[in-house]
């Protein structure tokens, strides 16, 4: 136990910061938004998408995008963001990074919605907290039928690489119905033999013979 806290100190100690910086974001994020539209804090939105969108990515960054999709302004700008930011989407598209990031924002999500006191901000985290649930889910969803998907085909990958090296193999030694394995009486060898023929073992040399019966 000792030895794998050693180990691994440094991993959980980056965890645990890099969740506390995104957390901040989004605890700060829910009080910029839930701030009535102006022409200051239009840019101030945007400009925490742009944050949240380089540092998080999708849900939560999605779960923005429609929680002020009435503001046509920022919708625009923040699906040009999502554009810009395509590859760092797609990686936030994986189990581990829903693990480590969006289910602990959830999680704070609802216990700023449960004893928060400020009326407007618990109001905006019960709908930022009823959009980001389902995203949740469904991109788990999504990638265990991915992952699901992926196996299936690197499963019959492997089954097709497994025969054409039957085949190859088959060809190389010249494998039919008659061959037999033969192990070699001298070194233990293991060589193919047509039945009724002989020949010296591959190994050592010695000569090996297999009668029809």
């Amino acid at each position: 136990m000792k030895q794998y806290i050693k180990n691994n100190w440094k991993t959980g100690f980056h965890w645990l910061i890099s969740n506390i910086v995104i957390l901040c974001f989004v605890v700060l994020s829910l009080a910029i938004f839930s701030i009535d539209d102006g022409p200051r804090i239009s840019i101030l939105k945007n400009l925490d998408f742009i944050i949240l969108a380089k540092s998080i990515g999708i849900p939560v960054v999605i779960s923005f995008l429609f929680l002020s999709f009435q503001n046509v302004t920022f919708v625009l700008f923040a699906l040009i963001i999502l554009y810009l930011f395509r590859k760092k989407i797609k990686d936030s598209f994986s189990l581990k990074k829903l693990k480590q990031k969006n289910l602990l924002q959830m999680l704070v999500l609802i216990i700023l919605s449960s004893f928060l006191e400020f009326e407007k901000s618990r109001e905006w985290s019960i709908r930022f907290l009823f959009l980001l649930a389902p995203w949740y889910l469904f991109s788990v969803i999504s990638i265990l039928v991915m992952t699901y998907r992926k196996s299936k085909r690197e499963e019959e990958v492997k089954k097709r690489n497994q025969i054409q090296a039957l085949f190859t193999l088959f060809e190389k030694h010249q494998i039919n119905k008659n061959t037999y394995p033969v192990i070699c009486p001298s070194c233990s060898g293991e060589n193919l033999l047509d039945l009724g023929q002989g020949k010296s073992c591959d190994y050592c040399g010695a000569w090996l013979s297999r009668k029809e019966i």
